[in-house]
């Protein structure tokens, strides 16, 4: 029994199944995850508290437009990145 595809139609539509699967699976979830970061890069406001990639928590204190200056503790403000931001706890 030969279960080889000789049909190139067959062919065809399998390599076109796979690009479909492969983008509603990878490509469309990671657009949907840089379009929140996004959303959630341009909604930040001075006063908000944040979480940055690196886990540390601090208060939006001045913002740049492609850096935010957030205070860790009294008296003690960084400079980071917009996308260094990880997610936006309280506003």
């Amino acid at each position: 029994m030969d279960i080889s595809v000789s049909n190139p139609i067959i062919q065809i539509i399998l390599v076109a199944a796979f690009i479909g699967l492969f983008y509603f699976l990878l490509l469309k979830p990671q657009q949907k995850r840089v379009q929140a970061h996004a959303d959630l890069i341009n909604s930040l406001e001075i006063g908000a508290t944040i979480i940055t990639v690196g886990g540390f928590f601090g208060k939006i204190v001045e913002i740049n437009s492609d850096s935010v200056a957030i205070e860790l503790a009294p008296e003690v403000v960084v400079k980071i990145e917009k996308s260094a931001v990880e997610t936006l706890v309280s506003t």
